[in-house]
């Protein structure tokens, strides 16, 4: 019987191509270009009028018409994930039309990705993002995004202008941040990367953890902190996280005023040391925390934005944050303190 080679499913005889990620399958004598052949079972969107919009250079799929199409169409639950799994893939699929060249659509037991580069290269890069999840949602435990409707979506970007053209459509507001890639969050959650090969597995492991805490409220420090954390552990991302000069930068910058814009989330939109000492010091703040004994995965589910996690700290891990700062910045009132964060949110209209 003919196998497919990534999900490891084996099917009837005659059959060429799988149909949950369309690859070749072992056995078969069909052609090893999955995405020119595959046809989708269970959903069309080619059928579902309003699926797709094509704005700022891309396709740009209306999910809620989709959701709807998919609720209409699929009867059983069964089929739910493999349905969202389709319409992803049709979705990227068209993304590649748009870009043309030598773009192609690789798919794993969890992931899609649309890439310009060869076999050999889209391969090893699956394969890491697969080890990453599982090393990601082990260390998340039941605190990790379980949807079960649809795979991890990677669009990697062989053209930087190609990457900003395609991220700007979701920032309305006219701000265009210069990222290493992001966690596109609105609607089908997925990962856009510009093509950087000496830090693409650090960049994938920090989004991907990104990913699998959509679904949380979590405060930005601990964002941010958990994304740094699993960089490191995943992608071997190098160096001490604290040295002599950063700790004495930190020691002069963070102080009453500043450390409430740290726990508000609004350092981290800040250039220059701010910016950077913000993601420092949420990965310090954590490795603290890691220390402390208590339920992680109810401490990760509980903590919201609302107060920086200080009830989730107090509740789960029997940990003070403004206690917990000390230990590192010294003696003083480091605590988040509700009624300044409301003020920073207001003024700076980044309220949660």
């Amino acid at each position: 019987m003919p196998k497919c080679p990534w999900c490891g499913k084996e099917y009837p005889d005659g059959q060429q191509h799988c149909p949950t990620d369309g690859h070749a399958l072992a056995g078969s004598e069909a052609p090893a270009e999955p995405d020119s052949k595959w046809q989708p079972e269970l959903i069309d969107l080619g059928q579902v009028a309003g699926a797709f919009s094509f704005e700022e250079g891309f396709s740009r799929p209306d999910w809620k018409v989709i959701s709807a199409a998919i609720r209409q169409q699929i009867a059983g639950p069964d089929d739910l994930n493999t349905a969202w799994t389709e319409a992803a893939r049709q979705w990227v699929m068209q993304l590649r039309s748009d870009l043309g060249g030598d773009y192609r659509v690789n798919d794993s037991s969890e992931f899609i990705l649309l890439s310009a580069l060869g076999g050999d290269k889209n391969r090893a890069i699956l394969n890491f993002a697969e080890r990453a999840l599982d090393q990601i949602c082990a260390g998340l435990k039941d605190a990790a995004w379980t949807s079960g409707h649809g795979k991890h979506v990677i669009l990697l970007f062989l053209e930087e202008d190609d990457y900003y053209q395609y991220v700007s459509y979701f920032h309305r507001d006219g701000t265009h941040p210069m990222t290493g890639g992001c966690l596109i969050r609105k609607d089908y959650a997925h990962i856009a990367v510009p093509y950087e090969p000496s830090g693409l597995r650090q960049v994938l492991a920090h989004e991907l953890t990104h990913n699998c805490v959509v679904h949380l409220r979590l405060p930005l420090w601990l964002n941010e902190g958990l994304a740094r954390m699993f960089e490191r552990a995943v992608a071997g991302a190098g160096g001490p996280i604290l040295d002599y000069d950063l700790k004495e930068r930190h020691l002069a910058f963070w102080n009453l005023e500043t450390i409430q814009e740290f726990w508000a989330g609004i350092s981290f939109h800040k250039p220059g040391d701010s910016n950077q000492l913000s993601y420092s010091l949420a990965q310090i703040v954590l490795t603290l925390l890691l220390e402390k004994s208590g339920d992680w995965g109810s401490f990760l589910k509980e903590a919201q934005w609302g107060d920086a996690g200080q009830t989730a700290a107090m509740d789960c891990l029997g940990a003070d944050l403004g206690e917990v700062m000390s230990t590192f910045l010294g003696e003083g009132d480091w605590r988040p303190r509700r009624k300044a964060m409301v003020a920073l949110w207001e003024s700076n209209k980044k309220a949660p």
